[in-house]
This record gives structure tokens, C-alpha cells and sequence, in this order.
């Protein structure tokens, strides 16, 4: 059985001062940040040297200050050896301290990544989600409008 998996594809623009590409977010609680999962689509073989995730503050819905960068990072070694992957990332933080019930953003950020249509890297969509398909049903038109794949794992403060 085949599936597909759909993402927002990173261009080399993508990576300037602030990101073009994030996943806004509101907490429930005061909230010490560990961790937040993601998965990323490799397509073909691009160019980069890592890859972290950032949190940034808000500002009329869109990132303004960088908050915080992930304790790791990992290479292009480490992400797959083969063309093509889909790969689940766990970025650490340092117990980052969120306030409940306001706006973040987190953001992929790949350094020396260079990437285009037929080579690049990609953040996967919540859905579809080929592991629980059941009782979904997303349109062409809505699918890349859905949020991105994405976990937080903290605690509260």
C-alpha cells in the first residue's frame, strides 16, 4: 500500500533574518519547554548543514524576536542516507519558560541550505496522516492550509 505525505517545501529565501515558514502556537499553562517533535521531508538530495528549531515571539501574527534555539541540532548525516525520507526530529530546549495563553511561533531553521523544486527540504502537514487515516477527510484545496506536524513536550510552571 502506498501513501503520501504532504509538507511545505523550504526555499533558500526562506532563511533571512526571520522565517517565512513557522507553526504558531498558543499554550493552555505556564509552560517550561523540553522538546518539540517534528517531521521532515527530505525530496531528492538538497544542500544544508543542519538543522534546529527556534521559537519566536509574536507580533500581529508573525515571528518578531528569536526566544530561544534548540539545544541540538542534527546533520544531513544524521537525518537519512538514502534519497527521499521522511524523518521524525526531536529538538531539545532548556526548560524554555512560555506564558500560557499567549501567541509563539516555532521554525525550522536549516543552516547552509540551499533548495528548489527538484531538491529540497520540507516541514510535513498534520494531515493526511497515513498511521491514523481514519475519519479525516481534507480537500486538494485545504490540505496546505492544514497545521504542520508538530509535538510539544514540556511541563508546567
Amino acid at each position: 500500500m502506498a501513501w503520501r505525505v504532504f509538507g511545505k517545501r523550504f526555499v533558500t529565501a526562506d532563511f533571512g533574518s526571520l522565517p517565512s515558514v513557522y507553526q504558531p502556537f498558543i499554550l493552555d499553562d505556564n509552560t517550561a519547554l523540553k522538546a518539540i517533535r517534528a517531521n521532515i521531508i527530505i525530496y531528492n538530495d538538497p544542500v544544508f548543514t543542519s538543522v534546529s528549531m527556534r521559537i519566536y515571539s509574536n507580533d500581529n501574527d508573525v515571528p518578531k524576536v528569536l526566544i530561544a534555539q534548540s539545544t541540538n541540532s542534527f546533520t544531513k548525516a544524521q537525518m537519512h542516507t538514502e534519497d527521499n525520507a521522511l524523518k521524525g526530529l526531536y529538538f531539545e530546549f532548556n526548560k524554555v519558560p512560555l506564558r500560557g495563553g499567549d501567541t509563539y511561533h516555532a521554525a525550522i531553521w536549516l543552516s547552509g541550505y540551499t533548495g528548489d523544486a527538484d531538491s529540497h527540504v520540507g516541514w510535513k502537514r498534520g494531515v493526511p496522516d497515513p498511521i491514523n487515516p481514519e475519519g479525516v477527510t481534507v480537500s486538494f484545496s485545504t490540505l496546505y492550509r492544514t497545521p504542520f506536524d508538530v509535538a510539544f513536550y514540556g511541563g508546567r510552571l
